[in-house]
Parts: structure tokens; C-alpha cells; sequence
């Protein structure tokens, strides 16, 4: 549970850097939170049902935080609904250690998607940092612990 709710809270973080206005964030929101419950539902319910469907075909869906979250919701519901039960001997023969893996790789794409897009993107205030912010020194050479005076100072002497 804890995977899912401070996913759920860094995809929400990341969804407000493309809204200016609150109240067309809690619109989206509020819609994609029925297509993603129904629509995951439906998609996953429809893999699980053949045995032989691959992971690649979950991974196509589960890129989504919400989404992967789906996936482990509709497992727990179709083990507990067909008598299979979940237990610590036959955790690692199941899905869900993969699953909470990927959620985890997910918060950590959001947290730094959402860091990028925040200085990048034009919503809302401050001053916009160049795309390439994040490696501009070392484009630069900055990194090489001599200050850009120092460097001009040279070329314009030679």
C-alpha cells in the first residue's frame, strides 16, 4: 500500500506541471481516474484470462503508475475470487514482486520527470531553465574545476 500511495502522490505531482489552472487539474484528474480504474480493469482482466499471454503484454499497459497498480489490484481479485491463495511460500511464483518493483522504478521516474519539467516548462512563474540544463556544465566544461573567467581570459591572451 505504501508503493501505490506515494506513486499515486509523485504521478499526481507530476500531472500538475502541465496545468496552470487548478480547476481544470481537478477536471482531468477526476476523469482520468475513471478511465484509468475502468479502462485498466477491463485491459487486465481480458490478459489475465488466456494463461499463455506473455509480459511483454502487461509491460505495454504498465507503464502508467496507475495502470501497474491495476495489474496487482486485478491479481489479488482474481487469486482471492479463484481460490488461489497468496501466501509467503508462493510470493515469488506470482506477479506482484515484479509489479512493486516496477512501482518503485516508476516513483523514481516521476519524482525526476516531474524535477525536469518543472524548470523546463513555461507554467506558471519563475524563470525557465534551458532543457539541457542538467548537463550544461559538463557541456560547458565547467566540471573540470576552472571557472569560465579563468578559460576566457586565456583564449583572449593567445
Amino acid at each position: 500500500m505504501l508503493a501505490t500511495s506515494t506513486l499515486s502522490i509523485a504521478f499526481s505531482m507530476l500531472l500538475t506541471v502541465f496545468f496552470s489552472k487548478t480547476r481544470s487539474a481537478v477536471a482531468v484528474g477526476f476523469i482520468l481516474i475513471f478511465a484509468f480504474v475502468i479502462g485498466g480493469y477491463m485491459v487486465f482482466e481480458t490478459l489475465q484470462s488466456d494463461p499463455s499471454t506473455p509480459d511483454a503484454a502487461y509491460y505495454a499497459w504498465q507503464w502508467l503508475p496507475p495502470m501497474a497498480f491495476m495489474r496487482a489490484t486485478v491479481y489479488i481479485v482474481n487469486a482471492s475470487s479463484r481460490v488461489f491463495s497468496i501466501t509467503l511460500q508462493n510470493w515469488h511464483e506470482t506477479p506482484l514482486p515484479g509489479i512493486f518493483s516496477w512501482l518503485f522504478i516508476e516513483w523514481a521516474a516521476c519524482l525526476g520527470l516531474t524535477f525536469y519539467l518543472e524548470k523546463v516548462l513555461p507554467v506558471g512563474y519563475g524563470v525557465r531553465a534551458h532543457p539541457c540544463f542538467c548537463v550544461k556544465g559538463y557541456l560547458s566544461g565547467a566540471h573540470s574545476g576552472s571557472n569560465g573567467k579563468s578559460r576566457r581570459r586565456r583564449r583572449s591572451r593567445s
